[in-house]
């Protein structure tokens, strides 16, 4: 979903959003939800202007953040596929759980997705720092040794 956010259904975005109607909570997970509760009780938008209005915010609190940048040199990067995807979950996500720096549990439960983006950051910045290790290491030993 993260990367064609600006190309969503609009019910695939608020699936998980809910309106308040009374003493009543509605899913937008409706597509018919979404048609009788997204609207401008007072008039001055028009209901596709409502409609982008709700999912904006949704799409600002959902994934409004800034995630830190790493940069990765271009002599680090392959063209392999990513790993294992368990459970259908996107990379960043699976490389978190098959590196074992946080559990099924943990990522369903107790982080939200600006905490999963900079948990991954901060081991890809590891991994990056630890191959340009290895690599003046190889360098050093090949100066010497030739």
């Amino acid at each position: 979903m993260f990367d064609r956010l600006d190309t969503i259904h609009p019910a695939e975005l608020l699936a998980l959003t809910e309106v308040k109607d009374g003493e009543a909570w509605h899913s937008l997970a409706f597509p018919q939800n979404i048609d009788r509760y997204v609207r401008d009780v007072l008039g001055a938008l028009r209901p596709h202007e409502a409609l982008a209005a709700i999912m904006n915010l949704v799409k600002q609190y959902s994934f409004g953040f800034k995630a830190p940048k790493v940069n990765v040199p271009h002599r680090f990067r392959t063209e392999t596929e990513e790993k294992d995807d368990p459970g259908g979950m996107r990379p960043v996500l699976s490389w978190l759980y098959t590196e074992g720096k946080a559990t099924m549990r943990e990522l369903q439960k107790d982080y939200t997705l600006e905490d999963a983006f900079r948990k991954h950051r901060e081991l890809l910045k590891a991994k990056v720092k630890a191959a340009l290790e290895t690599e003046a290491a190889q360098k050093k030993a090949k100066a010497k040794g030739g």
